[in-house]
């Protein structure tokens, strides 16, 4: 698959100021919020920690409260961000909730950022944290049952480090938020299978996350950037897809969620379905990070519900399926 087209030096200019006048304003903004605003201390991690294969990169560990019988799952985190922006703290409050509601230890791992960092550095960032975690004898764990997940480019590095030889075969499951799963398809064809997202903020930006994170000589079918493009037998056994009705990513998530559970061409649009180790849901209403915000600007209670309910979901596949 030929590489992205070489932006021209001016566009290159634009995208190099516009990605780090965007990083800059985001570090300032949460630097303010969790400054002005921080959050509970049930909210906050019990202790953060860093391991020599990645000094520079501090994690996360949301221990559960307590064990829910036996020894507890882990999950582990990877935020998002158009792998340039956010950092390990940014999900903290799903992390605490979700280690609440499903009894594991959930770990919000960091991975460096682009444009700095580009493909393949944020993969082989999360392979090597993972794999510091699954051999640390500190940590209480159940090691037969961990999961990986992650929001957007979460979802991207989730499924791509997992394909890797140091946790191909030790994470049995799998959870992506509306993942970037095909660098293949321009944007623009992206664009027109959802035109509602013309115009939105991931619309306007994806270019410039795109040259940042993806060099112009760089395969864009190498299923370690795509993930759509890898072998079924290299991901976890377990996989829970999950994309938004309006959401130009959501697409490429349908087309992988039937790829891997070799259901073939979709023949009528479907929202839901379950095969064998593989789950699909799209939800309607919502965009791309509706886990985080409203962008529908509807009812905040309606929101809520409409995301723990999704989490409730996702905490019964995974302890009652993926786990048991």
């Amino acid at each position: 698959m030929p590489a992205p087209a070489r932006p021209s030096p001016a566009t290159r200019l634009r995208y190099f100021l516009g990605l780090y006048a965007l990083k800059a304003a985001v570090r300032t903004l949460f630097f303010l919020s969790r400054l002005l605003a921080p959050l509970p201390r049930a909210q906050r991690p019990a202790f953060t920690k860093t391991y020599a294969c990645r000094p520079s990169l501090t994690n996360r560990f949301f221990p559960p409260l307590a064990e829910k019988g036996g020894t507890p799952p882990l999950y582990i985190s990877i935020h998002g961000g158009g792998f340039a922006l956010c950092d390990a703290q940014s999900d903290d409050e799903f992390c605490a909730a979700f280690g609440a509601r499903t009894g594991a230890l959930v770990v919000s791992i960091e991975y460096r950022k682009a444009p700095r960092w580009r493909f393949p550095t944020a993969v082989h960032d999360v392979a090597a944290v993972v794999a510091a975690i699954l051999d640390d004898p500190a940590l209480c764990f159940d090691r037969s049952k961990v999961a990986v997940g992650g929001f957007s480019a979460g979802g991207n590095l989730a499924l791509a480090a997992a394909q890797l030889d140091g946790l191909r075969g030790r994470v049995k499951a799998a959870v992506t938020f509306y993942p970037v799963l095909d660098w293949t398809i321009p944007g623009e064809e992206k664009l027109a299978q959802h035109p509602e997202t013309r115009g939105g903020f991931l619309a306007r930006m994806a270019p410039y996350f795109t040259w940042g994170y993806v060099g112009w000589e760089q395969d864009a079918a190498d299923p370690l950037l795509s993930p759509t493009f890898a072998r079924r037998k290299d991901l976890p056994e377990w996989l829970y897809f999950v994309a938004a009705e309006h959401d130009f990513l959501e697409t490429e998530a349908r087309v992988m969620a039937r790829k891997m559970a070799g259901r073939g061409e979709e023949k009528e649009r479907e929202d839901a379905w379950v095969d064998g180790k593989v789950r699909w849901e799209c939800v309607k209403g919502y965009g791309h990070s509706f886990t985080h915000f409203d962008d529908q600007g509807g009812h905040k209670k309606v929101w809520k519900k409409t995301v723990n309910d999704l989490y409730e979901r996702i905490t019964r596949w995974m302890l009652d399926e993926a786990f048991a």
